[in-house]
């Protein structure tokens, strides 16, 4: 599998970075004196900028063409919005608790190959996850790590095109759910006793799946979905 971000990514991840550390390390000091009291519920939102990855591995990508090419690597990015509610539990500098997120983008990639024009695509649209998360506070800041489950909805397709029309008779078609794990990195910065900020850096990965071409059992497609990697940048509101 391909593992390296695009160029894309990396540009846009990195003003999105930038912006973060320039509200979080804002000079001014903007929370109550002492230290800030994480433990209880929150909920928020966070824009988010994600590259994703999609492995395709068949024995017979080409369909009725005679080419031998038989590996399809996607490569895509883009925005989306995050909301998530979680809940603190605070011990001296010590921060543990859990989260659950969802999350709406849509990330797609669209390949044509040969001469005949035969697609291959995959969309990512939603992603849900289930985390626990363990930090350290000094003041006003929160540093932690989370891990924890994902889920995803993809829709994976390819196949043969006649006349500018996919034949259903030669496809592999398929829309599905996907569980994952996901780890990630993050700080938050207290505003006031109900405000936070946060920058956060995930990484999801998903289980792979095997597709079979609809007019024949044995043209296998195996289906590696992810790496999906993300930065976000959000507000936290506790209550």
């Amino acid at each position: 599998m391909n593992m390296s971000i695009t160029q894309p990514f990396r540009s846009s991840g990195q003003l999105l970075l930038a912006v973060g550390l320039l509200l979080l390390l804002h000079p001014v000091k903007l929370a109550a004196d002492g230290d800030h009291i994480w433990s209880g519920k929150y909920f928020g939102a966070a824009l988010q900028f994600s590259s994703a990855n999609s492995y395709v591995l068949g024995n017979r990508f080409t369909y009725d063409s005679g080419s031998s090419a038989n590996i399809v690597d996607h490569d895509m990015n883009g925005a989306g919005l995050q909301v998530f509610l979680g809940q603190n539990y605070q011990n001296g500098s010590f921060v543990s608790g859990f989260e659950a997120s969802l999350a709406f983008a849509d990330l797609a990639s669209h390949r044509t190959f040969n001469a005949d024009n035969d697609i291959d695509k995959v969309h990512f649209r939603l992603n849900a996850a289930v985390t626990g998360r363990l930090g350290y506070a000094s003041g006003q800041s929160l540093f932690y790590g989370k891990a924890g489950i994902a889920l995803t909805d993809i829709s994976n397709v390819g196949g043969d095109v006649d006349g500018g029309n996919l034949d259903l008779r030669d496809a592999h078609i398929k829309h599905r759910f996907t569980p994952g794990l996901i780890v990630g990195i993050g700080y938050e910065r207290a505003l006031n006793n109900n405000f936070r900020l946060r920058i956060e850096y995930t990484h999801s990965d998903y289980k792979t799946f095997n597709q079979h071409n609809l007019q024949s059992v044995n043209q296998i497609y195996n289906i590696d979905n992810g790496p999906i990697k993300t930065i976000s940048l959000g507000i936290v509101k506790k209550f």
